[in-house]
């Protein structure tokens, strides 16, 4: 099985190609020019995966690379909330997206797996979220995030390209960013420092990595609804 990982050296996108390759995929992993950091980060996962760091390359000559069964998009930017560069919103997290079916359409791909954000639900108070719930999207990048989501689903039915989109929840585990909750916890912890916390209101259900990236590889193998969105809280 051949896939395409966009995205791969991220946080998701490094555990979904470390269960791909180990499920013996030829995988294809889209990192930034440049990122020799993700390049080592992937290579220490497998030598047989194929690194690719030339997105406009890939995009004008999507005919030479085998047809593609699963394309798995995770590329993004902007979660930090001091991030503002409108352009880089625009062409990565929205029009990257709509270039990716097209590349699918091209390519003869197979299912394209999007990965959305919770964050495009935004404050519905202290309720679980489902698939179904008006999105209120509060921040530059929830707001990109949706707008990719339903841009990128409408384009992908009007020329025939199968896709899903999933939006994980609460992810956490290994070599997640430095300021997220546990690896600060843990960092204050084991440096003596009084761990931050607020009175401990909020209700969240975090879940694994490893645990999330088996779980939408298993989905992208069942009966899914062409189209839909699958929440990862559930």
């Amino acid at each position: 099985m051949n896939v395409l990982v966009t995205g791969a050296a991220g946080f998701i996108g490094s555990k979904m190609v470390s269960f791909l390759a180990e499920n013996d995929a030829q995988v294809y992993a889209l990192i930034e020019k440049g990122d020799h950091d993700g390049r080592e980060k992937l290579l220490n996962i497998s030598n047989k995966i194929k690194i690719v760091d030339d997105w406009e390359q890939m995009r004008e000559n999507a005919e030479d690379y085998p047809a593609f069964d699963k394309i798995f998009h995770l590329a993004t930017v902007g979660v930090r909330a001091d991030f503002d560069d409108i352009d880089l919103f625009c062409d990565i997290n929205i029009k990257m997206g709509c270039r990716i079916v097209d590349f699918a359409k091209r390519n003869h791909s197979g299912l394209i797996i999007n990965f959305g954000s919770c964050f495009e639900y935004g404050d519905h108070g202290d309720v679980l979220l489902t698939e179904d719930m008006e999105c209120r999207p509060e921040s530059l990048y929830a707001i990109s995030k949706n707008a990719s989501v339903n841009l990128m689903t409408a384009y992908a039915k009007k020329h025939h390209v199968p896709l899903i989109t999933v939006r994980p929840f609460g992810v956490f585990g290994e070599g997640e960013g430095v300021g997220r909750l546990a690896p600060s916890v843990i960092r204050s912890c084991m440096q003596g420092e009084t761990v931050r916390t607020t009175a401990g209101e909020q209700v969240r259900d975090f879940v694994n990595v490893k645990d999330v990236a088996k779980a939408i590889i298993q989905l992208s193998d069942a009966e899914y609804v062409p189209y839909e969105i699958y929440n990862g809280n559930l």
